[in-house]
């Protein structure tokens, strides 16, 4: 019996607590399974699900940053304010609450534009590295969304190199020789981020084909999902398909 195919989840901005997204990705494919017609579809007969979740790391940094915020506000109380720190300090004092601003908007700055980044592509770089060991020629997909598009291009673009940077954390991938089988990125906002930390460039290795660190690739996006509106990525795809 061949060896099942590996999937690699990776969750987009916001709180995600650990397997929220492999039950969200079952609870789907179930669904698009009945309207195929098959019925009782056991996931676990046709792939192996692996999640890398990168919430719990930015829910403690702005807890952290937070907490620290709060705290330099406590001062207030018998220290002169310039009104402009203290709304900034009034700002940051929020970033531990669940809301949109804060989880969504504030990860991207967290990841992009601040030097957090760097650990989580660490982290999916050997997580990667490992899944492609552990498949030995069974097919690793990996399905990631809005802001974990952004990991997973960065991430990739530094694992797959010709020449590695001396020094650094990050295994050695060869373009067209150790590819992934299959990329699916939704809403991808990779270009976005970009602006942010510089990391994938225009003329990027995330791309199909032998130079290429995927065989396949597949690129879906909301025309109403405004996070893709600005710098929207849509490249040209050799084999697979962007799709809106």
């Amino acid at each position: 019996m061949a060896a099942r195919p590996i999937v690699l989840l990776v969750h987009g901005m916001g709180t995600h607590p650990l397997d929220n997204m492999t039950r969200e990705f079952t609870a789907g494919l179930g669904e698009a399974a009945k309207g195929f017609r098959v019925k009782d579809f056991e996931i676990d007969e046709h792939m192996e699900l692996v999640e890398f979740n990168y919430s719990e790391t930015l829910d403690k940094i702005r807890k952290k940053l937070a907490d620290e915020a709060q705290g330099i506000l406590d001062q207030f109380e018998v220290l002169p304010a310039n009104q402009l720190l203290e709304r900034l300090l009034k700002f940051e004092a929020n970033l531990a609450e669940d809301e949109f601003l804060y989880t969504h908007w504030l990860d991207v700055l967290l990841y992009g534009a601040a030097y957090y980044g760097e650990s989580i592509r660490v982290e999916l770089a050997n997580k990667i590295n490992s899944l492609l060991k552990r498949a030995k020629g069974a097919k690793l997909h990996i399905i990631a969304h809005s802001l974990g598009t952004a990991v997973v291009h960065d991430t990739l673009e530094k694992l797959y190199r010709a020449e590695s940077t001396p020094g650094d954390d990050i295994p050695d991938l060869k373009p067209g020789i150790d590819s992934i089988n299959c990329l699916w990125t939704f809403a991808n906002v990779s270009r976005m981020v970009d602006i942010l930390n510089g990391v994938t460039p225009d003329e990027t290795i995330v791309r199909t084909g032998p130079l290429g660190c995927t065989h396949n690739m597949y690129n879906i996006r909301h025309e109403l999902d405004p996070f893709t509106w600005y710098k929207t990525y849509e490249p040209e795809i050799e084999h697979g398909r962007n799709f809106v």
